[in-house]
């Protein structure tokens, strides 16, 4: 049947010049479920969501990606035992974090990747959000002016052994691209099943890195359960892969829930 309307509808769609605006309705319908809704979201919402995967009492949470801490004060106004990590590198980031005087918390001075290094990084202002260890080509952020400085980086796996974790509750991801080489930075702690849950971006700024969903799904589906956070903050779960998660358009947020 599809196959059958497809030709009438194309034509009048065409005739009517309505392309942009069924473009538009389809971008809408995927942000509705969950793709491409990730940018403007709710803090408190990704938080409440943080809170819902935390199951243990102490629990132990990595901020990657701190940028000013907003993420880790809302977090710690809502649970106030356990550890907090926050990892950021850029200086004026650390300088609002440490105004903010978040209790019972601290701040690591690098970022994260897949192992100990240095690396050159790409920032518009000095608390930008989008700064990324990748030039920003994606449409949203191409006409920015960006700066270029290097970062100490570090594994997580080295710090979780440094630190004598045992087990991390949680992990919230917002770097930029650079989530993969993150997680592979965390394979031993990921193979000994010591990682609860991790939050993490997929879209536009993984065109820079040259990363596909694929790559997230082959490394995580055998041991995490993961899922995609919708606008209503419900999570929905994602069954199997299919080439249509390769959505680039905007951010999309999804959560992997290490399985029972």
């Amino acid at each position: 049947m599809a196959r059958a309307m497809a030709p009438f509808l194309s034509r009048a769609i065409l005739g009517l010049g309505a392309t942009r605006l069924v473009r538009k309705i389809i971008a809408f319908l995927n942000y509705v479920i969950g793709r491409g809704s990730g940018m403007g979201w709710a803090l408190d919402s990704e938080v409440e969501v943080a809170l819902g995967c935390i199951k243990r009492k102490n629990p132990v949470v990595f901020d990657v990606g701190a940028n000013v801490g907003d993420w880790s004060q809302s977090y710690r106004s809502k649970k106030s035992d356990g550890r907090l990590f926050m990892f950021e590198p850029q200086i004026p980031c650390q300088e609002a974090i440490k105004n903010k005087h978040i209790p019972d918390s601290e701040l690591i001075e690098s970022a994260v990747g897949k192992e100990k290094s240095r690396l050159k990084m790409f920032s518009s202002s000095p608390t930008d959000g989008s700064a990324s260890f990748h030039k920003r080509e994606d449409s949203f952020f191409e006409d920015n002016t960006y700066e270029e400085y290097q970062v100490e980086v570090i594994s997580l796996d080295d710090f979780i052994e440094a630190k004598q974790i045992e087990f991390v509750d949680y992990i919230k991801f917002d770097i930029e691209g650079h989530e993969l080489e993150a997680l592979l930075g965390l394979s031993k702690a990921l193979s000994k099943k010591a990682i609860g849950a991790f939050s993490f971006e997929f879209g536009s700024g993984n065109l820079n890195s040259r990363t596909c969903f694929r790559d997230f799904w082959n490394l995580l589906s055998s041991d995490f359960d993961i899922f995609i956070i919708t606008p209503s903050g419900r999570l929905d779960g994602i069954t199997e892969y299919y080439e249509d998660m390769e959505f680039y358009r905007g951010v999309s947020n999804f959560v992997a829930l290490l399985k029972k």
